[in-house]
């Protein structure tokens, strides 16, 4: 039986590609990935790129025009350049998605402990393809320009919240309002630390699952973790 291909990013991520039967089950290969996953589409969304869903996956764009790709392989997490042949690697992260590929560049992620300390290098290499795409001119990041923010918990005066912080769930307000050590504990951690966890959060679907997201985060946040911790 056909399988109806996954069309919103956030999906992907609770559920997978949608291209097989394991699709929304614990099997599904997204769920080996997740905390990779989870960070690295975190160091994306930083660059101010737009996430959409294209073939399944979430794929970033600048302008309509396709840049990089995230996606879940039995072996690794894959983040893909497209026509990013011309990057300069540093590092020797960067491989051929195939033998006879030409344009396109990937990374290939097979553990956690693998993508520790690769930050500053992949957010170069996106830097890059970014600044060397033709669409990037006039572009600003998310940091400085981005749609309306909608309605959403104000932290109190005195808070170390940046204006490139996220958007807070509803189910996130609620639970701080009826947990004000866990407000307190949230608003005290780093600005980095609590973006992570609010593109963790807000990236479930279902209203259940976000709740369960903060809930299960509740141990780290009172000990001033981040999610990766």
């Amino acid at each position: 039986m056909a399988m109806e291909r996954t069309r919103e990013a956030s999906v992907f991520f609770e559920q997978g590609c949608g291209r097989c039967p394991k699709g929304g089950t614990p099997a599904c290969k997204v769920h080996r990935w997740d905390r990779e996953l989870a960070i690295l589409r975190s160091w994306i969304l930083e660059t101010g790129l737009m996430e959409e869903c294209k073939w399944g996956v979430p794929c970033y764009t600048l302008n309509g025009r396709n840049l990089v790709m995230l996606s879940a392989l039995k072996d690794a997490c894959v983040l893909s350049f497209l026509d990013g042949a011309s990057l300069k690697d540093v590092a020797g992260l960067l491989e051929k998605p195939g033998p006879n590929s030409v344009r396109d560049r990937v990374i290939r992620w097979r553990s956690w402990e693998a993508l520790q300390g690769a930050e500053v290098v992949v957010k170069d290499l996106l830097q890059q393809h970014i600044n060397g795409n033709p669409s990037a001119k006039g572009v600003q990041s998310r940091k400085t320009k981005g749609s309306p923010k909608k309605e959403s918990y104000r932290p109190e005066k005195g808070s170390r919240c940046t204006e490139g912080t996220p958007d807070y769930p509803a189910e996130l307000q609620t639970y701080m309002q009826t947990h004000p050590d866990f407000a307190q504990a949230f608003e005290a951690l780093t600005p980095g630390r609590r973006r992570g966890y609010l593109l963790h959060f807000s990236g479930a679907v279902q209203s259940t699952t976000r709740l369960r997201r903060i809930e299960t985060s509740r141990p780290k946040v009172m000990a001033g973790k981040g999610m990766q911790e």
